[in-house]
């Protein structure tokens, strides 16, 4: 009689403790940074390399008027950095880019210009699907 107690209390306790996790599971979902390449270079970049505390994200080629999406879930205190070829050949490389922290959602675009300008557009960051605001 205590034996079967004692069973019927561990399954109501493990059957608890997984809907709670369950619920925790989906109200809090893992943080994540979203990166946007769009190229308005006038010419097709290749061998697109963007990195985020040393996740790569590789885009072979990218014609003029497209865009590309990266997805980093590594988060800690890091900048994106981002390498690509110019049609000419020539090699473009910046770094510090976007500072990204861990425990936020990011939402953020990169433009590559012609001459291989590299502009950076921060999103506003969120917590738990809640978009921080600004006072104007």
């Amino acid at each position: 009689m205590i034996l079967r107690i004692i069973i019927m209390f561990a399954v109501l306790i493990g059957l608890t403790l997984a809907f709670f996790y369950g619920a925790l599971d989906q109200k809090y979902e893992e943080k994540r940074a979203r990166l946007v390449i769009e190229s308005n270079a006038g010419e097709t970049i290749t061998k697109m390399v963007v990195s985020l505390i040393g996740e790569p994200c590789r885009v072979e080629s990218l014609a003029n008027g497209d865009q590309a999406e990266c997805i980093f879930t590594s988060l800690d205190n890091s900048d994106y950095a981002i390498t690509f070829l110019r049609s000419n050949g020539e090699k473009v490389n910046r770094t510090n880019l976007g500072h990204v922290t861990s425990g936020l959602f990011w939402d953020d675009k990169i433009t590559l210009g012609e001459g291989g300008e590299v502009k950076m557009t921060r999103g506003l960051p969120r917590t738990n699907g809640v978009e921080f605001t600004t006072n104007n």
